[in-house]
């Protein structure tokens, strides 16, 4: 299986969706308004999974096995 994992709406989680490929967003702009340097998305992207850091997927993971 297989879990794309990603900050940016427009460059990651729009072509996943496209591509039919799950997906995480790693959230790391969660206390800041905007999208940082990427573009905003044209929509908005479905995604599986949400966390604030790399870290926090990692104990959910090991929470979960």
């Amino acid at each position: 299986e297989i879990l794309h994992t990603a900050e940016s709406m427009f460059h990651d989680h729009l072509p996943a969706n496209r591509a039919g490929v799950a997906s995480c967003h790693i959230y790391r702009r969660s206390k800041q308004d905007g999208y940082g340097a990427t573009m905003p998305p044209t929509s908005r992207p479905h995604y599986d999974f949400r966390f604030t850091s790399m870290a926090e997927l990692v104990k959910a993971h090991q929470g979960a096995t």
